[in-house]
């Protein structure tokens, strides 16, 4: 029901408005909207500076917020971008040490390896030697 009232009041407020500035234009009569107008006019300027200033401070304000949470996101996606290309290396580090495994043959050494072997196991021997012929 306050609702009905509300609108009301405005409508016949808003046709009341528009009368009397069609007859202020038209005739160039003195109407109760020009004493209105000078006394709200300068409040209005004042209004809007005050507004133009705040929006200025929190403008200024949420770009430097704005700037700090995209470098705070920035470095968050680093992080997480960086953590999912170790995950994938170590996987398929893993990958490749297990393929290698199988292409030996369950635990054959390479021959690379089996003559460092042998060398060691020579020099060893000779070394017993030596130390024994002492």
């Amino acid at each position: 029901m306050w609702s009905v009232v509300v609108f009301g009041a405005s409508f016949v407020g808003l046709i009341a408005l528009f009368l009397l500035k069609s007859l202020e234009v038209a005739r160039g009569k003195q109407t109760p909207l020009s004493s209105l107008r000078r006394a709200g006019d300068p409040m209005l300027c004042r209004f809007r500076a005050s507004c133009r200033s705040s929006l200025a401070n929190l403008t200024a304000h949420g770009s430097r917020l704005f700037s700090a949470g995209f470098a705070a996101g920035f470095e968050r996606l680093e992080k997480f971008f960086l953590g999912a290309v170790h995950a994938v290396t170590a996987r398929l580090n893993r990958y490749l040490r297990a393929k290698r495994m199988r292409a030996r043959g369950n635990g054959a050494v390479s021959p690379h390896l089996r003559n460092v072997l042998n060398f060691k196991e020579a020099q060893m021997h000779t070394d017993a030697k030596d130390a024994d012929a002492r």
